[in-house]
């Protein structure tokens, strides 16, 4: 509508001014003169007409082209990109942290007797770390540097561990949850182990590290073996586990 009138009043106002100038030229001129010059008049009329048309539509082109507009856009300075990218930014890393609490929540109600199962069991083993009694025995010409550095690092009680060096039996038994026999080399020997063993009070457990010891003795029904250093820590604690159920 505004570009409508803008151009009549352009092609009113050249009308109306080459109009007083023709009108104003001396009456010798013929009036096949003055159809000539209004034809002229029509002529820049049409030719204005036309070439604000084509600019009207070049600028409508220029913005309804995306890519144009962009590149308009992008002119106004850095700010605007960095604003645009740091919104979708968020946007998406909104979405994303809500995605995962859904499904966080659904894994946490789908699963949450076994997370228990783990908070008690981990609470189970702590308790065990502080509290049991273990005698190591390893004899005289033994190495137990291992065991040692094993029962600290594992984290027990060092104040509950007791470690003896023995070539025969000593009754060296006070209030212990554990006779742990040390015969990873064979020094100890299978003789002087189940002699240990069979005098340790009822209510303790014993564990055997080495590879000799016979299974299916009269102990069987409160001992546990490892034949590997790898399997010590596993094996005890399933040991003293199964300690606190018989008690």
């Amino acid at each position: 509508m505004k570009k409508n009138k803008i151009l009549k009043y352009i092609f009113t106002t050249a009308f109306i001014g080459m109009s007083f100038v023709l009108f104003g030229q001396q009456d010798s001129i013929a009036i096949e003169d003055v159809d000539y010059k209004l034809e002229k008049i029509e002529g820049f009329q049409s030719n204005v007409k036309e070439s604000l048309g084509n600019e009207f539509k070049r600028l409508e082109s220029k913005i309804d082209d995306d890519y144009t507009l962009l590149k308009t856009l992008a002119g106004i300075g850095i700010g605007l990109n960095l604003l645009f990218i740091g919104g979708v930014y968020f946007k998406a890393k909104k979405y994303v942290d809500s995605e995962l609490k859904k499904k966080f929540d659904k894994i946490i109600t789908q699963r949450e007797s076994d997370i228990l199962d783990v908070v008690n069991n981990n609470d189970v083993e702590k308790q065990i770390l502080k509290n049991k009694k273990i005698l190591v025995l390893t004899s005289k010409e033994g190495d137990d540097k291992f065991l040692r550095k094993f029962f600290k690092t594992m984290g027990f009680s060092l104040d509950n561990i007791d470690y003896q060096k023995v070539n025969s039996y000593e009754d060296h038994f006070g209030k212990y949850d554990l006779v742990f026999a040390n015969d990873e080399d064979e020094s100890l020997g299978v003789n002087l182990t189940q002699e240990y063993f069979e005098q340790s009070p009822n209510d303790s457990v014993l564990f055997y590290f080495g590879k000799s010891y016979k299974r299916g003795t009269k102990e069987a029904n409160r001992i546990n073996f490892a034949n590997s250093r790898t399997q010590i820590y596993g094996n005890l604690i399933n040991l003293l586990k199964y300690q606190d159920l018989i008690d």
